[in-house]
């Protein structure tokens, strides 16, 4: 039997051991594009560490309206510790459960400042503690089991969700979450609620999944202005900033002029759509990636 790693696509979990080896049966043509589009899936979450899911109530991150960019990049870290189902906070290999003693370490900030972090969490009731001092996390903001459909399926109000990749999440925490930079990590939070969920263009209509060209482009300018910027170039020195693991950008910009100038986010941090949608959602960040760089302002960069 040769190494290899079974994983479900939905929940992120390594399942190998409920599987057995069995020869196959002739695969039709349909069906093997579908195999190899779960593959890709699968080694995507594998290569990433595995995922989480990132909630969020409609089309805004309202709820939290008490937390600044700084703090939101850190709930984003801390939601990569989010243990199966009940939102305990832990190490991956789950022997270390999180408590408020270990925040300043963990986030690599101040006790000062993780006080008044964990202040701001609980208030909100997104952060709260049990009887030993275990840290738990909402799970209304993020999640990890088999079961987000029915979480979904249990709120009144209209839920969303994507994945987040741990390993990358935790890189651009390292890089730029512990130091002043922490708000522009923020931003990727922040944006959340507006990446479409198949094909990852930030957009007005983050539901439509029939076709990339029904997308209603959110642009750069009207992003800076909904996100509380005084300008444009705010915004875009932080979008410029941003590297993954692999030295890949985070996001990149499409569009012919400065006035349609919108962005794609890098599908190797989050993604919310399937195996069939990967692909593409891969191509159009390719696209935007490859296209000539322009005069900041003159067009598409």
């Amino acid at each position: 039997m040769s190494n290899y790693e079974v994983i479900n696509t939905e929940t992120g979990e390594v399942v190998t051991d409920q599987f057995s080896v069995a020869r196959r049966r002739r695969l039709t043509d349909t069906q093997k594009v579908s195999a190899r589009s779960a593959n890709i899936l699968s080694q995507l979450i594998v290569d990433n560490g595995g995922f989480v899911f990132a909630l969020f109530k409609s089309e805004a991150l309202t709820e939290l309206g008490s937390l600044n960019n700084a703090d939101m990049a850190r709930l984003l870290y801390l939601g990569t510790f989010v243990g199966w189902e009940n939102g305990k906070l832990r190490s991956d290999n789950g022997k270390d459960v999180y408590t408020k003693r270990d925040l300043p370490k963990l986030l690599g900030i101040s006790r000062n400042k993780a006080h008044a972090l964990y202040e701001k969490l609980t208030e909100s009731d997104t952060l709260h503690t049990d009887d030993d001092g275990a840290l738990y996390i909402n799970t209304a903001y993020f999640y990890r089991g088999d079961n987000v459909e029915g979480l979904l399926a249990s709120d009144e109000e209209d839920i969303r969700y994507t994945r987040i990749f741990k390993a990358t999440v935790r890189f651009l925490y390292e890089d730029y979450g512990k130091a002043r930079t922490a708000s522009r990590l923020g931003v990727l939070y922040r944006i959340l609620p507006y990446v479409n969920f198949a094909f990852n263009v930030i957009c007005w209509n983050p539901r439509e999944t029939e076709s990339v060209d029904k997308l209603s482009a959110i642009t750069v300018e009207a992003l800076a202005e909904m996100l509380g910027y005084s300008k444009k170039q705010e915004l875009t020195n932080t979008i410029d900033l941003m590297k993954t693991r692999n030295g890949d950008n985070l996001f990149c910009y499409f569009g012919s002029s400065s006035k349609t100038q919108g962005l794609i986010v890098n599908p190797y941090t989050i993604y919310a759509g399937n195996a069939k949608t990967l692909r593409l959602a891969e191509d159009l960040f390719k696209i935007a990636r490859n296209m000539k760089p322009q005069k900041r302002g003159s067009g598409a960069a």
